[in-house]
């Protein structure tokens, strides 16, 4: 039985999204990195023949959702800065990571 006081616990969006899709690339929008990672994103795709619905690029905004979504990314892994790249739920880094790939 639960506590009527007890707080409701709020789902971790971005490890939600992340369970989900086998790559995921979080961006800034409208960031000068932002645009380049989509750029790179794209020949990473063709290099590893890859379809768009493998790759999810979640471009975070100033809404609600996108706050919400960029605090829990920082919870997962203790970074602000934007690209973060996720691989196989492997939190693989930002955009010099993606330049590897």
């Amino acid at each position: 039985e639960s506590d009527p006081g007890s707080l409701i616990e709020i789902p971790n969006v971005a490890h939600e999204v992340i369970r989900n899709y086998p790559v995921v690339v979080f961006t800034a929008k409208g960031s000068k990195n932002g645009r380049a990672t989509s750029k790179i994103l794209d020949a990473v795709r063709y290099k590893h023949d890859l379809s768009k619905k493998i790759v999810l690029e979640l471009v975070m905004d100033d809404s609600r959702a996108g706050a919400k979504t960029y605090n829990d990314l920082i919870m997962l892994t203790q970074m602000r800065g934007l690209p973060q790249i996720f691989i196989g739920e492997t939190f693989i880094g930002g955009f010099d990571a993606l330049k590897e790939a």
